[in-house]
């Protein structure tokens, strides 16, 4: 497992933040229009593109993001198979920020509103003074695939220790439980939205 300091991780996550739009440069995701995801749109969620430099992370995270989204309700998403094969038609070389041209491809293909694109920035362990902990860190954004702009974006970094109580009570050690923590935080704003579409139907 790569091993890094918690400060590395948070570096890579406030480069990331930079290159975000103006009004999503914070350690929180910007608001996201609520009417944006009505009728539960259909998104294609690329495999996010591996900066952590530990090979098997982005296959890893990839597919724990994917996961954690699917269970938000917000989105029809397309199968995670079919959009592995679209990188690869149309070799996007970069998952994290694809070009207008491959947007436009992708909607063709796909018919899909949206593309949630993004990279994972650290992927291993920090060093604590009770003992290394997982440390992940990613960076996403929602995209219009019609109008290629984001209409969220949001970039975190989350440890194991983030959630210990005193005398380690709430420490985690396992980076895959990490990750999928990780990715419900980032996808709440999401998991609102679908909760409120899931009550709008029961009652119509």
């Amino acid at each position: 497992m790569r091993r890094g300091g918690a400060a590395g991780g948070l570096a890579a996550c406030m480069a990331a933040l930079a290159l975000l739009p103006a009004c999503a440069a914070t350690r929180r995701a910007a608001a996201l229009d609520p009417a944006l995801l009505a009728g539960r749109p259909l998104v294609v969620m690329l495999p996010l593109a591996n900066l952590s430099g530990r090979l098997e992370s982005g296959d890893l995270t990839s597919r724990l993001f994917y996961a954690e989204l699917a269970k938000t309700r917000a989105f029809e998403l397309v199968d995670w198979g079919e959009a592995e094969r679209l990188v690869e038609t149309l070799r996007v070389r970069d998952t994290g920020a694809p070009t207008p041209a491959q947007l436009a491809a992708i909607l063709d293909s796909t018919g899909a509103r949206y593309v949630l694109a993004g990279s994972v920035l650290e992927s291993g362990s920090v060093r604590t003074p009770e003992g290394d902990v997982p440390a992940v860190g990613v960076s996403l954004r929602l995209i219009d695939a019609a109008t290629r702009r984001a209409v969220w974006a949001d970039a975190r970094f989350r440890t194991g220790e983030d959630d210990e109580t005193l005398f380690g009570w709430g420490r985690e050690t396992s980076l895959a439980r990490v990750t999928e923590r990780l990715a419900r935080d980032m996808f709440e704003t999401f998991r609102a939205a679908g909760a409120a579409a899931d009550t709008t139907r029961r009652g119509s």
